[in-house]
């Protein structure tokens, strides 16, 4: 297997993809590529969760899939820890709608440059999200083809289709989330993921549309498979 953690961009080392490429031989598949899946963790857009990274890799690996862990933009820049929620959070630009979005869109752009090499069927390149990282998923589901991708790499929207989605306890309507909220650690995890994703603890309802990916699912939209758990107290299923 080739593990390797790749900077995604010059400037940004917070932002990264590790692989898990399997290795091949004329006992396994004899050089034919396989599927792979690009896994996003959760952690409310302040960090990426570490549970839900490698060993779910490894999980997919296991199966017969080469797997991706894509650390995109978050508010703590990369940096593990307590959710920061003492007094008021500052916006962090890093961490803002559209760059996480985008960051999946980079990891897909990395991964097809070296498909070849890696032995990567970039026709079955599949996401998978958990939570905030699912959320993500989701939102590009809805908009790999759109100019939000393609106008800022400069790249054929085709690049960016993925196969299929497995969005996990994943937020699908944004809407739902600034309801009344009874549970203080809730509500305070709630208005800090706000401020990471968009800047603000009361977003628009323009905003919150357009950030609802189930409200934009369309044909274009890849074969997805969603679950969640009936006891979650911070996302509503």
């Amino acid at each position: 297997m080739l593990t390797k953690t790749i900077q995604l961009y010059p400037d940004r080392p917070d932002v990264t993809l590790t692989t898990y490429v399997l290795a091949d031989s004329p006992e396994l598949l004899n050089g034919k590529p396989r599927p792979a899946v690009l896994v996003c963790p959760g952690g409310a857009y302040l960090s990426c969760s570490d549970r839900e990274a490698e060993p779910v890799a490894l999980r997919f690996a296991a199966m017969g899939y080469h797997a991706f862990v894509l650390r995109y933009s978050t508010y703590n820049n990369g940096k593990p820890g307590r959710f920061p929620f003492a007094g008021e959070l500052a916006v962090n630009p890093n961490s803002l709608y559209p760059a996480p979005l985008r960051d999946i869109g980079k990891a897909f752009l990395t991964i097809r440059a070296s498909a070849k090499k890696w032995r990567v069927d970039v026709d079955k390149i599949a996401i998978c999200g958990f939570s905030a990282g699912g959320h993500n998923c989701a939102m590009y589901s809805v908009y790999w083809q759109d100019p939000i991708l393609s106008e800022f790499f400069g790249k054929d929207p085709a690049l960016f289709r993925p196969a299929a989605a497995i969005l996990a306890y994943a937020i699908c309507d944004y809407r739902l989330m600034f309801g009344e909220i009874s549970d203080p650690f809730a509500q305070a995890l709630s208005d800090a993921a706000s401020i990471a994703y968009m800047g603000t603890k009361t977003p628009s309802p323009e905003l919150l549309e357009t950030l609802s990916p189930a409200l934009h699912v369309s044909t274009d939209t890849p074969p997805t498979f969603l679950w969640a758990t009936a006891g979650d107290a911070l996302v509503p299923v």
